[in-house]
């Protein structure tokens, strides 16, 4: 009987290690923990006339609880900006810049420049990945006629670059996961 008890024992123990040896291990390379995102700033820049705006999104404390804080600015009509985005986690000291993180994995993000009425900018990327496919921490506008204008931009994590439109700033064939999503309102004077 002692001789059976230790029998199973060895195979217990034994097929624990084996089950635990063949488990399948969580190193999936696409795997995409988001970062906490508590401050995004957009810069646009008009040399010809002198002019800068920046729009910003704070969110100290991040999803839930306060609301965030959204600014909105005025840009000048029939001028050409150039825009860059600046994103951070203020939330811990010092602070953590995410910017970095996706120009490093720029194969694996890219913004998107979404008007509610397509009329009031004509904006373009203006830095490629490694592939020679669009990211846009930086852009071109060209700001048309005054008025006003709701603009989403949108960081997605993985898009498929490749599909219909994706290069041109087309989000409806990314697909992917959405990182952040911010509307700012934006006045053209």
């Amino acid at each position: 009987m002692k001789k059976i008890v230790f029998n199973v024992l060895v195979w217990s123990v034994f097929s624990l290690f084996l089950l635990n040896s063949c488990k399948k291990h969580d190193h999936d390379h696409n795997h995409h923990e988001s970062e906490l995102i508590t401050l995004i700033k957009m810069t646009l820049i008009a040399p010809s006339v002198n002019d800068t705006v920046v729009f910003k999104y704070e969110d100290a404390d991040g999803d839930g609880g306060n609301s965030p804080v959204i600014s909105k600015g005025a840009l000048k009509a029939n001028t050409t900006y150039f825009g860059s985005i600046e994103i951070q986690n203020t939330s811990v000291t010092p602070n953590i810049d995410i910017t970095k993180q996706i120009l490093n994995e720029a194969t694996a993000h890219q913004f998107f420049y979404i008007e509610k009425s397509n009329n009031q900018f004509d904006i373009t990327y203006d830095d490629l990945d490694a592939n020679g496919k669009p990211l846009g921490l930086k852009t071109k506008w060209m700001v048309k006629a005054p008025g006003t204008q709701s603009l989403k931009v949108v960081l997605r994590h993985e898009p498929n670059k490749n599909g219909a439109n994706v290069s041109s700033g087309v989000i409806n064939n990314a697909g992917g996961e959405t990182d952040i999503e911010v509307v700012w309102n934006v006045t053209v004077q």
